[in-house]
């Protein structure tokens, strides 16, 4: 995970000197560095501070939710179609099991290969120079998708299922903890379906342990949440201006 945040803006790196942070400018580099960065402060878009508070707190709690969909829902899913399929609707389950009839690989192979596939499709757009390179993207995960589909290769509700967990991992307005989001998003379906649901419990339980021992100029990674400490207000919601007073 990362523990610095590396920006070009301006605007930003002011921002963050306002909240009392560090700033490391590198030679010949166009980005600086700002520390401590806690996993809050990965949420936090430049784009906040310009618009009004309502609208900023809402766009960082869809941030989360994004990060939630992207983290949990391969790897859920896996669980319930694998190993629980009481925990799903019998409408539901009995689609699924109707379109994995004329499919040849497992689920779990099908969605672990899917989004090693999404990944490939997303780096491979972000290399090609100017703006090409989203275009690629989009229009590349669109027909291998549809073309898997139609040969019947893979299950049209795990193309549904990637598509949601990547559109969730493109709202973190960081690029290192996209990529880190995709890392344990294939360590949590590897351990979905190897165990299913306590694979799943365990692998969260195993993250989240690694994120409270992480620390930032020895700063907790979920200050000032977890352990409490005195902070600005700016942290999951946006306050008025008026109220961001506390470094």
């Amino acid at each position: 995970l990362p523990q610095c945040i590396a920006t070009e803006r301006p605007d930003r790196a002011v921002s963050f000197l306002n909240e009392g942070q560090v700033l490391i400018v590198m030679e010949n580099a166009p980005a600086v560095l700002a520390l401590p960065a806690t996993l809050l402060h990965l949420f936090h878009a430049p784009d906040d501070t310009a618009q009004r508070w309502p609208y900023g707190t809402f766009l960082r709690i869809l941030r989360l939710f994004g990060l939630f969909i992207a983290l949990i829902l391969p790897g859920l899913f896996i669980c319930l179609t694998v190993y629980h399929p009481e925990g799903m609707s019998l409408s539901l389950l009995t689609s699924v099991m109707e379109s994995q009839e004329r499919v040849p690989f497992s689920l779990f192979t099908s969605t672990l290969l899917m989004l090693l596939v999404f990944s490939l499709i997303s780096e491979a757009g972000a290399r090609v120079p100017g703006a090409m390179g989203s275009s690629i993207s989009i229009v590349g995960g669109l027909i291998l998708g549809q073309a898997a589909v139609q040969a019947d290769l893979i299950s049209p509700l795990v193309i549904i299922v990637v598509a949601l967990s990547g559109l969730g991992s493109y709202a973190v307005p960081v690029y290192s903890l996209t990529l880190a989001v995709r890392m344990a998003q294939l360590f949590l379906v590897l351990l979905s379906g190897l165990a299913g649901m306590p694979g799943l419990m365990l692998g969260l339980f195993a993250l989240m342990e690694h994120l409270c021992g992480l620390t930032s100029l020895n700063v907790p990674f979920f200050a000032p949440l977890s352990p409490r400490r005195v902070a600005g207000p700016d942290a999951v919601a946006k306050p008025p201006v008026w109220r961001q007073r506390l470094r």
